[in-house]
């Protein structure tokens, strides 16, 4: 008889505390990095509700996709050149993101003054 194999997604819990751990990262460093407690961290692992605002940040402090960590669609974590340049994008300067923007065709209006801290 052939094996039955039943398509589990995870929850977004399970992908957070999987994918914290692939990468060593601690409940607090998460927290720390998305701007959360380590304790809302451990709620979320456990099945506890993620604030839409903070996926974002999180996505970005696990060096994944925003859509791939809220539900499984997209590109799944990031390549080592892909977390590299994330990270070079997000220490530039103000001026140095419009630019790149502008580079790439982007219209740099969708940054925020929240980008330039």
């Amino acid at each position: 008889m052939a094996a039955i194999y039943f398509n589990h997604m995870r929850s977004i819990g399970e992908r957070i505390r999987d994918r914290r751990q692939e990468i060593k990262l601690s409940q607090q460093q998460l927290a720390d990095a998305s701007g959360q407690s380590q304790s809302n961290i451990n709620k979320i692992e456990h099945g506890g509700t993620v604030d839409p605002g903070k996926i974002i940040p999180m996505a970005r402090a696990l060096r994944v996709y925003a859509d791939w960590l809220y539900d499984e669609t997209g590109p799944g974590p990031m390549n080592p050149d892909e977390a590299a340049l994330l990270n070079k994008y997000q220490s530039a300067s103000i001026e140095k993101k419009r630019a790149h923007l502008t580079m790439l065709d982007i219209d740099p209006s969708i940054l925020d003054d929240s980008e330039a801290a």
